[in-house]
């Protein structure tokens, strides 16, 4: 739930709010030290830290070549078991 309603602990939520304020363009993930935006795409699609847990849970398609498609048919599956994996993950 959490996911679908942005509301997880990551820099592109948690760095918008007050004096922790940071611009969106440099709300870098300080889990794998990358120069990449620390939002929902990049956790379970990208990050370096989360490879594998991702290689455990989510299936191989994917994460390779990762893109803004797959992640949505992710998002969007009707198959209860990648559903529960994706849970798991996050």
């Amino acid at each position: 739930t959490k996911l679908r309603v942005s509301v997880l602990p990551l820099r592109i939520q948690t760095g918008r709010h007050g004096r922790n304020y940071i611009p969106r363009n440099t709300r870098y993930c300080l889990c794998c030290r990358s120069l990449d935006i620390e939002d929902e795409f990049h956790c379970i699609c990208i990050s370096y830290y989360f490879s594998e847990l991702r290689r455990k849970y989510i299936k191989r398609f994917y994460y390779t070549n990762p893109s803004f498609v797959k992640y949505h048919l992710l998002l969007r599956s009707n198959n209860k078991a990648e559903l529960v994996n994706l849970c798991k993950f996050i």
